[in-house]
């Protein structure tokens, strides 16, 4: 469609009534008003949003080219413009601290070494590899992705850095990755230092003076005996041994000897292994592994397991994704533990909101559950038929949780293809947000509907040849109509059908409003340019706290990646 042609079909202003959207609009493949996104845009949608595989609109195949263009889009102006090259920094570790992306940020960390300079590269490093996984995957990549030729001279040194640094926790884990690596980077160390007797049992299997590394091959050589006495039972739970550490010790022991190594591992576990590993410990305890019956399942190690997954501020440093525990609730068979891991996730969520930061704002949360918002995000066991959370279910969850945190002047809406106030009652976010997804309200994406109160009626019809759902008759809700909220917060993949700019922009507003739009698909377009529609991207429960700088400031994500120190 060209200009001429938007001019006319959306007409309107964002800001008054001669305004043309420009050579940047686009239609959204729903046919709604949208806009190209910039170079730093895109990188940044990409980073904070790079989880989703063949979402709704476009396969795994395509969402890989589209990453790779964006990057070297963004990676040849970075070259020629250090505060380009800064932005890109800061942007891949807030990604992945704030942000809890991997991929993404190992990716843009792999084109940042490519730069003439090296500075942004190094400051940023540290910031995105933070395990050994991390740091094999930004091998492999520099490596093997046609991104550049070899490692080179900076790559190594940062990673021969790292390999002298290793947390003795982290060698015990990773031991096979970090065997790839040093492999490839072959460190330099002081002979007798902790670092060269890391390197020694990395590649040897030699503990060295290090003690928890002489403890850990005692277990295993325990183990692989068909020893478990309370020496060995006790050495697990004085290092925190962890299942990656032992379960390829575990085909010389018993059942009952395994039951026993997990009593005494799981106090140690790091809740994000308890998390992903509940259907191991369930067939652990289980004495039909089909059926998974729990007969050896004691009320102490219930309660056990119970209790570490109410442990919120373990999960807030974790920096887990919220899908993880979604995930997992799903798939464990103890009702105890889905409790708890529902109660988690709440607690985890409402705790990065501070209601009394937005006390005296009028707030509006609208929820999309159009068609689209059912593409999936990559969590569990995926590729092998496992169970997976989809937008529409995380969009759920995090809108049911900022209503929670700002029940006072707030309410929440689903939108679609019908526009419907959720009737609000004392429920968890995660029952909260299923309520959301159960509203009836079609599976189109009207967005105007929100502002101007003129709901679809009766059944939309289907258009077989757009493969969309159509709405034919309308009527006017006042009560659904914008009524000068402060703050008007919608939770979508940006793919509309009509104009939400242009009906936000017609709106009489307080001064100081501001329309958020919380993006989840990375598919390079957004909404509206106008300065009072703010954007925010990702997954993490972090960005519930973005939200709430973005009601106290004003200022948008992108402003407050800048503002990430490095």
């Amino acid at each position: 469609m060209t200009v001429k042609a938007f001019n006319q079909a959306f007409g309107g202003n964002p800001n008054s009534r001669n305004y043309r959207p420009g050579e940047d609009a686009v239609l959204s493949r729903e046919g709604g008003l949208a806009y190209k996104l910039n170079e730093l845009e895109a990188a940044t949608q990409l980073v904070m949003l790079g989880l989703i595989k063949s979402s709704f609109y476009c396969t795994e195949a395509e969402q890989l080219a589209h990453s790779k263009e964006v990057w070297e889009r963004v990676i040849k102006l970075a070259e020629r413009d250090e505060d380009t090259a800064c932005y890109l920094a800061q942007l891949v570790s807030y990604g992945r601290e704030m942000g809890g992306m991997k991929f993404q940020p190992t990716l843009g960390l792999v084109y940042l070494s490519t730069l003439s300079n090296k500075r942004w590269f190094r400051l940023a490093f540290p910031h995105v590899i933070k395990t050994p996984k991390d740091a094999f995957d930004f091998m492999e990549l520099a490596r093997k992705a046609n991104i550049r030729k070899g490692l080179g001279r900076a790559v190594k040194r940062e990673l021969n850095d790292y390999l002298c640094k290793l947390r003795t926790y982290h060698v015990r884990r990773y031991a096979g990755k970090l065997r790839d690596i040093v492999s490839v980077v072959r460190p330099a160390t002081a002979s007798g230092t902790i670092a060269d007797m890391h390197l020694g049992f990395i590649m040897k299997g030699n503990p060295g003076d290090i003690g928890e590394l002489y403890d850990l091959q005692k277990v295993r050589e325990c183990l692989q005996k068909g020893i478990v006495d309370g020496e060995v039972l006790a050495l697990i739970q004085e290092h925190g041994m962890q299942l990656e550490e032992l379960k390829s010790y575990f085909g010389t022991i018993s059942d009952d000897q395994r039951r026993e190594v997990f009593k005494a591992m799981i106090p140690g576990l790091s809740i994000m292994s308890l998390i992903q590993n509940l259907v191991t410990i369930e067939r652990t305890f289980s004495g039909d592994k089909s059926t998974l019956d729990c007969m050896y399942l004691t009320p102490e190690i219930i309660r056990m397991v119970r209790s570490r997954l109410g442990d919120v501020e373990a999960f807030r440093w974790s920096r887990m994704l919220p899908f993880t525990p979604m995930i997992a609730a799903k798939v464990t068979h103890v009702p105890e533990w889905k409790a708890a891991l529902e109660t988690l996730v709440d607690e985890g969520c409402k705790a990065m909101l501070d209601p009394e930061k937005v006390k005296g704002k009028s707030i509006r949360i609208n929820v999309d559950t159009s068609g689209s918002m059912q593409g999936r995000i990559v969590a569990g066991n995926e590729r092998k038929g496992g169970p997976t959370v989809n937008i529409a279910e995380f969009v759920g969850v995090m809108g049911s949780a900022l209503y929670q945190a700002m029940p006072e002047n707030c309410s929440i809406w689903a939108i679609a293809s019908n526009y419907k106030r959720v009737p609000v009652r004392t429920l968890s976010a995660s029952k909260l947000g299923k309520a959301i997804m159960n509203t009836p309200v079609g599976h189109g994406t009207y967005f105007e509907q929100c502002m101007t109160g003129n709901v679809a009626t009766g059944a939309p019809t289907w258009d077989f040849r757009t493969g969309q759902e159509v709405v034919t008759s309308w009527k006017h809700a006042p009560e659904a109509a914008y009524k000068g909220e402060d703050v008007y917060i919608l939770l979508t993949d940006g793919m509309q059908v009509d104009n939400l700019e242009k009906a936000w922009a017609e709106a009489k507003k307080p001064e100081g409003a501001r329309l958020i739009i919380w993006d989840v698909e990375a598919l390079g377009t957004r909404i509206s340019r106008r300065p009072d529609v703010v954007y925010l991207r990702g997954y993490s429960a972090e960005m519930l706290g973005v939200v709430r700088q973005i009601l106290e400031t004003g200022a948008d994500q992108m402003a407050q990646i800048r503002e990430y120190r490095i």
